[in-house]
């Protein structure tokens, strides 16, 4: 399947098939409860985890079989996301530069821990690497160490 989305435009998804050589797309599901603009969604097992615009930025989840909405955050949690899944984690780095680690679990997202990784808007797309002393995040816009939410800003990188 394949999920098509846009500001205002609800989420399809579509099911492209070839046949005897000649190709055809069919809708699966479509609801317009949810919608993303600025932000990519992820597939957990048989849900989809996204930041959907309206409600001025709403985790939700959708079944991935049905389209139906399961579950739906707290209104204005944030502008976009860039959503990662890292097994069962999923990080979602925020426009206001804080990434929360959680899980889904039946309750809709399970936040373990959130750390403030910049100062200004990262980039959307969240840039990962390893160094012997510890993990860190980098960003266009920023580059700096992880720091638990509410600690200080983010150290610089050497």
């Amino acid at each position: 399947m394949v999920l098509v989305t846009g500001q205002d435009s609800g989420v399809k998804a579509l099911r492209p098939r070839r046949r005897d050589g000649v190709w055809s797309v069919s809708v699966v599901w479509e609801t317009d409860e949810v919608a993303m603009e600025l932000s990519n969604p992820v597939l957990v097992g048989d849900a989809v985890f996204g930041l959907s615009h309206r409600s001025a930025g709403q985790y939700f989840v959708l079944d991935a079989r049905t389209g139906v909405v399961r579950w739906r955050g707290a209104p204005r949690e944030a502008d976009n996301t860039a959503v990662v899944k890292a097994d069962d984690l999923l990080l979602l780095l925020n426009d206001d530069g804080e990434m929360i680690v959680g899980r889904l679990s039946g309750a809709g997202l399970e936040r373990i821990r959130s750390y403030t990784v910049a100062d200004s808007p990262p980039g959307l797309s969240p840039p990962f690497r390893e160094t012997a002393s510890s993990s860190r995040m980098s960003t266009p816009s920023r580059c700096g160490r992880l720091t638990e939410h509410g600690d200080s800003a983010p150290a610089p990188v050497e």
